[in-house]
C-alpha cells in the first residue's frame, strides 16, 4: 500500500472539476444533436420542466450556458459543484450518478 501525500489529497479535494460531456452523461443528461456539429445536454427535472446545458462556442474558459424550461432562466456554470448546487437549489434533491463509468 502506498502512502498518499496529504498535500496532494488536499489539492485533489479542493480543485474544482470542470464539467465535461462524459460527466453530464454520467449524471443522466441526454445528448441532443442539433446538426452541424452542435449539440446540447438535457435533464428532465419534472413532468413539465427540463434543465438544458450547452457548451458555449468560442469560450475558452469552459463555461456552459444553462437554460431552465419552462422558466426561461439563463445562467452559466463551469464546474461540477456549481451544477450540483444548481440542481439541489431547483429540486431540493442531490443529483445522483445515473452511470457509474465516470
Amino acid at each position: 500500500m502506498t502512502k498518499e501525500n496529504p498535500e496532494q489529497l488536499t489539492e485533489q479535494l479542493t480543485e474544482p472539476k470542470p464539467i465535461t460531456p462524459a460527466m453530464l452523461e454520467a449524471y443522466g443528461f441526454e445528448k441532443n444533436d442539433m446538426g452541424e456539429g452542435e449539440s446540447y445536454y438535457s435533464l428532465r427535472l419534472s413532468d413539465d420542466s427540463y434543465c438544458d446545458l450547452a457548451f458555449i462556442d468560442g469560450d475558452r474558459n469552459g463555461y456552459l450556458e444553462v437554460c431552465l424550461f419552462p422558466y426561461e432562466d439563463f445562467f452559466r456554470v463551469q464546474y461540477e459543484h456549481q451544477m450540483l448546487a444548481m440542481y439541489k437549489g431547483i429540486t431540493g434533491k442531490d443529483l445522483q450518478f445515473a452511470n457509474q463509468e465516470l
